[in-house]
């Protein structure tokens, strides 16, 4: 997950860097979706080490809040793609 979320974030800043997108704020919103996946992505990685499986609970959470907050930039970035083209 994580890595598709850093992939994105690395597209939106390509398509900035070649004048293709002109929102700033949107590859803000990207960093910190990818920051978000990183850090549930570790917790994963310490749950599953140390066997504490009921931790779990939050990670859902966690997803939950990540969901939504991609819905939102996802939207923010595809409206300003559909106002580029």
């Amino acid at each position: 997950m994580y890595e598709h979320k850093h992939l994105m974030m690395n597209r939106i800043d390509f398509l900035l860097g070649k004048s293709k997108l002109t929102d700033i704020s949107l590859l803000q919103g990207w960093k910190d979706i990818s920051k978000s996946a990183l850090g549930i992505r570790n917790q994963v990685i310490k749950i599953e080490l140390s066997n504490k499986r009921y931790e779990y609970k939050n990670i859902s959470e966690c997803l939950g809040t990540l969901k939504e907050t991609e819905e939102k930039v996802l939207a923010e970035t595809i409206g300003h793609i559909r106002e580029c083209i």
